[in-house]
């Protein structure tokens, strides 16, 4: 048994197949190979990009941003993109408590998690169909709490969870509303905090 990697290069996403391998030897040389494997992850990834490119071009440039926002924002931890995908009005709510106004306003919150966890990552799981300029992002968070995080010393700990954020654009293609969503007890548990 041996497991396949690639990395899409429509959207860098990293694709994970199994795979069992039976050879047979004559002489010590290989006179049969059969691969067994499921291409269904591969097609479905493929069916996605495929579902994405098919889209109208006003809905394919709010994706870019999207994808923009995570990996280059989020994941490189790099603002100098803000300015090209967020609206001047642009609000960020997480679980319905207002946390930013602006972009420079969510640099500041976000620091936190990026300090807290130096090797922090999103990685998106699903896209919702558009809406009246509207979408539902489903995603995931890991990283290791190997620095200072919202004042608590750094735990070594792992986490990971997923969560959901809704996006609206505005009539110019900008993202002016965030609304995120996710178990933040169970965060906080992972990393080895509780209730007092």
């Amino acid at each position: 048994w041996a497991t396949w990697q690639g990395k899409l290069k429509a959207n860098d996403q990293t694709i994970n197949i199994p795979i069992h391998i039976s050879s047979r030897f004559v002489d010590g040389k290989v006179v049969i190979l059969e691969s067994y494997y499921d291409s269904a992850p591969l097609n479905k990834a493929l069916a996605a990009i495929e579902a994405e490119n098919a889209l109208p071009a006003d809905e394919k440039e709010m994706i870019g941003k999207i994808n923009i926002f995570v990996s280059e924002f989020l994941n490189k931890k790099d603002a100098s993109v803000l300015d090209n995908l967020l609206a001047n009005n642009y609000v960020k709510t997480q679980s319905d408590v207002k946390v930013a106004s602006g972009s420079k306003e969510l640099v500041e919150s976000m620091n936190a998690l990026f300090t807290g966890f130096p090797d922090f990552k999103i990685t998106l799981l699903h896209k919702s169909p558009f809406w009246d300029n509207n979408i539902a992002v489903h995603w995931q968070l890991t990283g290791t709490n190997t620095g200072e995080f919202n004042g608590a010393l750094a735990t070594g700990k792992k986490a990971k969870i997923t969560g959901m954020t809704h996006l609206h654009f505005n009539n110019e293609g900008k993202v002016d509303m965030e609304d995120v969503y996710y178990d933040n007890l169970d965060f906080m548990q992972q990393l080895g905090h509780t209730l007092n």
